[in-house]
């Protein structure tokens, strides 16, 4: 099988979903020999540098606080230094400013541009939509999570038949139902640490993890 050099543009690698997400694509990918590396336009490390690096994931960095920050020709020719120094078969953006930033690195490169939508009517809003629209030609083809991201995408004038609707996946060798012992053993012992004495025993214990926001309802 054919390897292939990968760039990935995302906005930051704080620790989140989209982040996540990208962090076990690569991966995978090196899994199968083919080539990643990922840009990040955080100024700073948030959270999953480090253990892309520890997996061995070249990370290049091109700070900017804001879009307009691209005006500035030192950033321009920054990035223009990351893809002739990676030399990229594809170019593949995460979230709404990486989204941005890969239409004018693709314009160094020849190759194939893709954007990956992760949620639907949280990013692509106001002004966003016009910037969405300016670029959208340089875009060979959009994934979305959901159908709602895609109708999203389609909404902001991508051809329907450019965008293709991938469900994020789970690892089911890492996220499984434990055995009834494990499981019991573990539901005790937060019993115990979090509501000593308040509650009896055959209590319904529900949980639920995410970001406090709105669009995680």
């Amino acid at each position: 099988m054919k390897s292939y050099r990968i760039l990935f543009f995302i906005s930051s690698l704080v620790s989140g979903g989209a982040e996540h997400h990208l962090l076990n694509l690569c991966r995978f990918l090196k899994s199968y020999s083919h080539k990643v590396a990922v840009c990040t336009l955080s100024e700073r490390e948030d959270g999953l540098e480090s253990t892309m690096l520890l997996n061995d994931i070249n990370i290049y960095r091109l700070s900017i606080l804001s879009l307009r920050g691209l005006a500035a020709p030192r950033k321009l020719i920054a990035l223009r230094r990351i893809v002739k120094r990676f030399q990229p078969d594809l170019i593949h953006s995460h979230l709404y400013h990486a989204e941005v930033v890969s239409a004018l690195a693709s314009l160094f490169s020849g190759a194939p541009l893709l954007a990956t939508r992760h949620s639907e009517g949280l990013e692509f809003e106001g002004r966003r939509r016009w910037m969405v629209r300016l670029i959208r030609s340089r875009f060979d083809s959009v994934i979305a999570v959901s159908r709602g991201s895609a109708a999203e995408a389609v909404e902001m004038g991508y051809p329907r038949e450019r965008v293709f609707t991938v469900p994020s996946g789970v690892d089911t060798r890492k996220f499984r139902p434990l055995d009834e012992d494990e499981r019991e053993r573990r539901r005790r012992s937060f019993l115990e640490k979090h509501f000593p004495h308040s509650l009896p025993d055959s209590c319904l214990l529900v949980g639920s993890v995410g970001s406090l926001k709105p669009v995680k309802n």
